[in-house]
């Protein structure tokens, strides 16, 4: 059994994943994803349907405006 892997958002294209059940994407930037798996047969069919999990990465707390702005705020006042 052979798989591909895409994940939309990051990937620009099909990735081979030939003998592997798991698929990394480390240090994703905060965003709106969707993960797409298909898989071939012993025959070579690939299965064009495939399967199709959406996900959210948060931003770290620092990486909000809320808190750049909070943080602003208390640097500004500190210094009047």
């Amino acid at each position: 059994m052979r798989f591909q892997t895409r994940l939309d958002g990051w990937d620009t294209d099909w990735t081979d994943a030939p003998n592997q059940r798991s698929a990394t994407y480390p240090q994703l930037p905060a965003g709106d994803y969707e993960f797409h798996v298909k898989a071939c047969n012993e025959a070579g069919v690939w299965n064009e349907r495939g399967a199709t999990l959406s996900f959210k990465v948060e931003p770290f707390i620092w990486q909000t405006w809320w808190f750049r702005v909070g943080t602003g705020a208390i640097v500004f006042t500190s210094r009047v």
